[in-house]
């Protein structure tokens, strides 16, 4: 399992707008991919404290996985809305969450599911195929009562064991 430590500048520039803490966890968690099928891919949380918004861009490779929903929403007003599927054709869906209360979210259990993507498998998935952040068209940014805070991203290889 690869991380990807995330740090944005601005919280190097203005350390005062960084707020303390574990940062904020993000584990891709999937199912076996058998061609032909719906795979889904958890989006589970860990850390997920006080979070008053989210944002972030999710890649994956076009030509073996399409789109087709998200689904099994584990915030408050969370739903399909929150998601730009625009750009879903080419590999890329866009998310972003904020708590209309600014009082931060509810805290979630560890390995709470935030969300899960669901794809039809194409094809046979390519070595070392994963589901990962891309820092366009909209760089990840997690807030914690409205101050930046660090990000860990774990994600897992596509192909291979039932790891759901």
């Amino acid at each position: 399992m690869k991380k990807i430590l995330l740090f944005l500048p601005l919280c190097f520039a203005f350390p005062q707008l960084r707020a303390q803490g574990n940062p904020v966890q993000f584990t891709a968690k999937k199912e076996k991919s058998v061609v032909g099928t719906v795979q889904t891919v958890a989006i589970r949380v860990a850390d997920f404290t006080g979070v008053t918004t989210v944002q972030f861009t999710l890649q994956w490779p076009s030509a073996t996985f399409q789109f087709t929903s998200v689904s099994d929403f584990g915030l408050p007003d969370l739903d399909a809305t929150h998601f730009n599927t625009t750009l879903a054709t080419s590999g890329k869906l866009t998310f972003s969450w904020d708590d209309v209360t600014t009082q931060g979210s509810p805290p979630l259990s560890p390995d709470a599911v935030l969300f899960r993507i669901n794809f039809n498998v194409l094809g046979p998935v390519p070595p070392g195929a994963t589901l990962d952040l891309s820092p366009t068209p909209t760089p990840t940014e997690v807030t914690r009562l409205l101050k930046v805070t660090s990000v860990v991203f774990n994600n897992e290889n596509l192909s291979g064991c039932n790891c759901n």
